[in-house]
């Protein structure tokens, strides 16, 4: 956890963690599960089933999930970067960002919202959102 969590602030000035949440680790892949849940005997089961898919650990770097992105967005102040509409409209259909960042990681924020975590490739936020979880038509 404090790995992760020493990550989580390098790359995006990410503050404390809730503490009723917990991060469980299989090979690379991360999920967030609420303590209570670990009380009870979930030895049998799968993380998957329990918590919820929060990002995967890469050489590079922390990439967060969507809904990872939402945990830890809000508590980052660094590496963020604003969208417009059309950027998202753009990024949610699965197509790269034309957007000048220095770092590695940044997470995606239109309004409000965090809608992702993108990786740099070249002079472009490279794409995460699953295929399965794109908008084909907005």
């Amino acid at each position: 956890m404090k790995e992760i969590t020493s990550l989580l602030s390098s790359q995006f000035g990410f503050g404390e963690w809730d503490k009723e949440l917990m991060l469980v680790k299989r090979r690379d892949k991360l999920w967030v599960v609420q303590k209570k849940a670990l009380e009870q005997d979930i030895s049998n089961m799968r993380a998957e089933l329990v918590g919820v898919y929060f990002g995967t650990l890469e050489r590079s770097g922390l990439r967060l999930s969507i809904e990872g992105s939402q945990l830890v967005g809000p508590k980052s102040s660094e590496n963020i970067v604003q969208i417009d509409g059309e950027q998202l409209h753009d990024w949610l259909r699965g197509f790269d960002l034309d957007v000048e960042i220095s770092s590695v990681y940044v997470l995606l924020k239109h309004g409000t919202n965090f809608v992702g975590c993108g990786k740099r490739k070249g002079n472009q936020v490279m794409n995460t959102v699953p295929k399965s979880r794109r908008i084909r038509k907005l």
